[in-house]
């Protein structure tokens, strides 16, 4: 899509058609500025009509880290700027620039990329003197996670974990009720073992009086 901005026709900025409307992943939005240097080997620049943009990412680095991963990109940024030269003539000249396009994301625990797209949502240039050139450019890179079923089972086995966890819990509880019922059984004996010993024993006190009665 062609977007003016400051009397400067800008090519390809994503259409609102093209951007995702639902799926599963998330998106990443955030802007860049920066300054950009005309090669002494082009004509000086004295008016800027139209510059194109296309980003292009060629690869990407995955790094672990404890909240999950952090996923690097690296690409180029192409701009093909066409500008009227400052010199006698007013020839109109054309600039095609690779600048280097780098960026990241992060994906959770138990989730893979499946696809990455760049978009470019809107962008400003301003000549600041005949050799340099200042841009500001609004990215989008959308990221699509593999399945919904990858976060699903993994809250599975989290769920299943909790559950084994608290049946070991009750299981542990049970036996120390069990424990503690044996040990009270056990008192209970030693408790009847002493009362049949007091019983005996004034038994035999009776005994001793009657005899000498």
């Amino acid at each position: 899509m062609d977007i003016v901005r400051n009397f400067i026709s800008i090519s390809g900025i994503a259409e609102e058609a093209e951007l995702p409307s639902s799926f599963y992943g998330e998106t990443i939005q955030y802007s860049e500025n920066d300054v950009i240097h005309i090669p002494e080997s082009y004509p000086l620049i004295k008016s800027i009509y139209q510059i194109l943009i296309k980003i292009e990412a060629r690869k990407e680095r995955s790094i672990a880290t404890p909240l999950g991963r952090t996923v690097i990109l690296d690409g180029i940024k192409q701009l093909k700027i066409l500008y009227s030269a400052d010199n006698d003539t007013n020839s109109a000249s054309v600039i095609d620039l690779e600048l280097p396009y780098n960026t990241f994301f992060n994906l959770p625990k138990g989730i893979r990329a499946e696809g990455t797209s760049i978009y470019v949502l809107d962008a400003f240039f301003y000549r600041l003197d005949s050799r340099s050139v200042y841009s500001h450019i609004v990215y989008m890179v959308s990221v699509e996670f593999a399945s919904e079923g990858v976060r699903e089972k993994n809250n599975d086995e989290a769920f299943s974990d909790m559950s084994t966890e608290i049946c070991l819990s009750d299981e542990r509880a049970i036996m120390n009720t069990k424990a503690i019922g044996s040990g009270n059984s056990t008192f209970d004996r030693k408790k009847e073992v002493i009362m049949n010993d007091n019983v005996e024993s004034r038994q035999q006190l009776i005994d001793i009086d009657a005899e000498y009665l």
